[in-house]
């Protein structure tokens, strides 16, 4: 990392010193490119000739500092003028799948001239990276999410297979989403998505049920005594769920059917090996009213414990509060939120810096209680709790 920061700082020198110096004839050459190469300095001596989308390359040449436009078949690449300099310009490959493939980097000049470079830009197999509904029923609709979704011929995805080998309707899709039907016969695993480009297998595990804790199926052992939130069945996910509803205010200390508490039955850490940073907490979620006061997640050692103010690490979550304004945050469905234990840090105000221990990570509490404008209906429906390592 530290030599890829060097090989870009060297670029940068050089072009604070080049512009000021030969700004203007620059601008009136030929830009001429003599090869292109990698930007990491473990790689700089090998020359390319094509690269991936999202790839970062350096062109070497005489001229280029007048360059303002570079298209890598018919797709413009954006460019940073700090990375262009008389003989030099960093820039990343487009990531959006051409109209038409013509394998040259056109370079164009603030003073119309025009050079034209054989080079190829490869197009990769599909990535994909998350799902809207990890727990999405058969026949429900869901979104994977994801690059490189690209259309063969006839303008179709190949295919997106399901673990028992069945293939999800397609209803639509662009180069990032991908609108399904969840289909019959779907199986816990890996979803594919297969493009004339190649096979991309899911980074997360469709109906994961490892590190799974709070399933709602078996309420005595989520409340214990607490007798705590409630539970219902209708328009589910996965069968039973967590029901928290009520009403929010600024500061109001909520009901106990807006509480979660779960009582580990075991009363040992939710994880067994590494550090609390390598995982993340998920779960799935449908908000019907939720527009103030923040829910805190955290995990105690203790199971006679419910307070807001532990002196464990907490996670403030408010996805009502948008760009400093608070909206009613509801999904229209179930999706599932992932949050990284590294979060976990905060005391009740946000304010505190505090380092979630494996050993705190015994019971688990939620609650909404926070900042709110006023009264307001709150209703969101929980499931599936789970533990699962991301590094």
């Amino acid at each position: 990392m530290k030599k890829y920061i060097s090989i870009l700082m060297l670029f940068v020198a050089m072009g604070v010193f080049t512009v000021s110096c030969e700004q203007e004839s620059d601008s009136n050459a030929m830009p001429v490119v003599k090869y292109v190469r990698p930007t990491d300095a473990n790689a700089a001596d090998s020359l390319l000739t094509r690269a991936a989308m999202g790839s970062t390359i350096a062109l070497i040449g005489d001229g280029l500092g007048g360059v303002c436009e570079i298209w890598f078949n018919d797709q413009k690449a954006k460019l940073n003028p700090v990375y262009v300099t008389a003989t030099s310009i960093i820039v990343n490959v487009p990531g959006t799948m051409p109209g038409k493939i013509t394998n040259t980097i056109t370079l164009k000049t603030s003073k119309g001239k025009q050079a034209i470079y054989d080079f190829a830009v490869i197009i990769p197999s599909p990535r994909v990276i998350s799902i809207e509904n990890e727990w999405a029923l058969n026949n429900m609709t869901t979104i994977i999410r994801g690059d490189y979704f690209f259309a063969d011929a006839e303008g179709k995805l190949v295919q997106v297979l399901f673990p028992g080998n069945v293939k999800a309707e397609v209803i639509e899709f662009d180069d990032h989403n991908i609108k399904i039907i969840v289909p019959l016969g779907a199986l816990p695993g890996t979803v594919t998505v297969e493009s004339i480009y190649g096979k991309g297998r899911s980074q997360f595990t469709f109906r994961d049920k490892e590190g799974l804790f709070i399933d709602a199926e078996e309420p005595t052992n989520v409340w214990n005594t607490w007798n705590r939130g409630s539970f219902d069945m209708n328009d589910g996910t996965s069968g039973q769920y967590i029901k928290l509803s009520g009403n929010t205010g600024n500061w109001a200390w909520p009901g106990e059917l807006m509480q979660l508490v779960y009582i580990n039955p075991t009363q040992t850490p939710l994880i067994s090996e590494g550090l609390p940073a390598d995982y993340a907490l998920k779960f799935e979620y449908n908000s019907l009213n939720w527009s103030g006061a923040h829910i805190y997640f955290w995990f105690s050692p203790k199971s006679d414990v419910n307070t807001d103010d532990p002196n464990v690490a907490q996670y403030l979550w408010q996805p009502f509060l948008i760009n400093g304004a608070y909206v009613n945050h509801v999904t229209n469905g179930w999706v599932t939120c992932t949050i990284p234990l590294s979060e976990f840090t905060h005391n009740k105000a946000g304010t505190s810096n505090i380092k979630l221990g494996k050993d705190d990570m015994i019971n688990f509490h939620a609650f909404p209680f926070g900042e709110a404008e006023g009264v307001a209906p709150f209703e969101i429906w929980l499931d599936n709790f789970r533990i699962v390592k991301i590094k």
